[in-house]
């Protein structure tokens, strides 16, 4: 289901080597609704920014396919000989572009990235789009320049994101645990792994290797059961169901219910009425 669709050819600056900004749309992929790469002519190489949701990125980048899921603010760098599906996981809102560049190869690829707000020019879409459809070379030049831009500081971003993998790497217990700090500070944000690992300052792979070697168990698993845990002291303290799931960053009541069944045994409302009958039984008030 597409928003918002433009194509057209804009010629970049040469000293970028011919960088050419070919088509932009403005996307909405529902739970569970994919699209398959259909490569026609030249490899294009593919900008993802998601404005809000969940998605996930099937890519074979020669070493076998994998999924890797992308959130609210980030960047994906693919090509679409390499992408083979996008699916939607929650309401998955993107704009998406497709340009060519002689020097994609040192392009930062296959993995969520962030832009650094310190001297990136951030373009929105619809200036962007604007000048994309202009009549005038001239704008269209500067559409593709200014997308060019983003592009350049994606990869300086990867490059600050690597040289700071060295110091995660020192002390990766420390790091690990800062991320714990800041996830379990509002349990009403819900972090993905990818964005855990960004808070680390690890690669996706370093951070899971790590915190497996650490905690004993994978970071969702520990994640979702620090969420469970503090929902459980939340209906101890006699706050209503509803109330609970919107504490931990549930938006469906009904979903929280099921994956605190799943993760302690028992549903929410047989738990909360098991503290009612005993704080009946002490004689104290609930």
């Amino acid at each position: 289901m597409s928003d918002k669709y433009f194509r057209h050819d804009a010629i970049g600056p040469t000293n970028l080597s011919a960088f050419r900004l070919q088509h932009m749309a403005r996307e909405r992929y529902f739970d569970g609704i994919e699209l398959k790469s259909e490569v026609v002519g030249p490899v294009a190489q593919e900008l993802l920014h998601t404005i809000s949701g969940r998605g996930k990125i099937l890519i074979d980048d020669g070493s076998g396919e994998r999924w890797i899921e992308v959130g609210p603010g980030s960047y994906f760098l693919c090509d679409e000989k390499s992408r083979k599906v996008i699916c939607g996981v929650e309401n998955w809102r993107l704009d998406w572009y497709d340009f060519t560049f002689d020097d994609a190869a040192y392009l930062p690829k296959f993995r969520p990235l962030r832009l650094d707000p310190r001297g990136t020019v951030r373009v929105d879409f619809e200036t962007l789009s604007g000048l994309f459809l202009a009549e005038s070379l001239w704008d269209r030049r500067r559409a593709s320049a200014l997308f060019a831009g983003m592009i350049m500081g994606l990869a300086a971003a990867a490059e600050h994101e690597d040289a700071g993998l060295s110091h995660a790497a020192a002390d990766p217990a420390a790091s690990i645990q800062r991320v714990f700090d800041t996830l379990t500070s509002d349990f009403k944000v819900v972090y993905t792994v990818d964005q855990m690992a960004d808070l680390a300052g690890m690669s996706i792979s370093v951070f899971r290797k790590e915190f497996q070697r650490i905690m004993g168990i994978p970071p969702k698993m520990h994640y979702d059961k620090l969420r469970m845990d503090h929902a459980l002291r939340l209906l101890a303290e006699g706050m209503k169901i509803k109330e609970v799931a919107v504490a931990i960053g549930f938006t469906d009541p009904f979903h929280f219910s099921r994956s605190f069944r799943r993760l302690r045994g028992h549903s929410p409302r047989n738990v909360r009425g098991g503290f009612r009958r005993r704080a009946a039984e002490e004689g104290g008030n609930y």
